[in-house]
């Protein structure tokens, strides 16, 4: 959805198997696919919020993201939920700038 110059990403999950930083990367490799055919980036992002079906995991889910993000340090929550779509153990939203000519009509 985009609101201006900003695109608000839905929440991206992995296929539910796999360890839970597997699933992280596999759902950040999903929110950038979205974000390039939204015209943005990953550098772009303003804000992420990581929802995790058990907190015991944020060590993994939390270097996952460094390595995803690299230098760049978005604002980011991370927060518990009791279950998610697919049986993922974890889902990642975002909130990111658009380039300023690659904005959709």
């Amino acid at each position: 959805v985009y609101e201006g110059a900003v695109i608000y990403a839905s929440a991206q999950y992995a296929n539910g198997r796999g360890s839970v930083a597997n699933q992280m990367r596999e759902a950040l490799s999903n929110l950038q696919t979205v974000l390039q055919a939204s015209s943005s980036d990953k550098s772009l992002v303003l804000r992420a919020n990581v929802m995790l079906t058990d907190m015991q995991d944020l060590t993994f889910v939390s270097q996952a993201f460094r390595e995803f993000f690299g230098d760049h340090e978005p604002a980011a929550s991370f927060y518990a939920v009791e279950s998610l779509p697919a049986n993922a153990l974890v889902g990642v939203e975002a909130v990111a700038a658009v380039e300023p000519s690659g904005r959709l009509a």
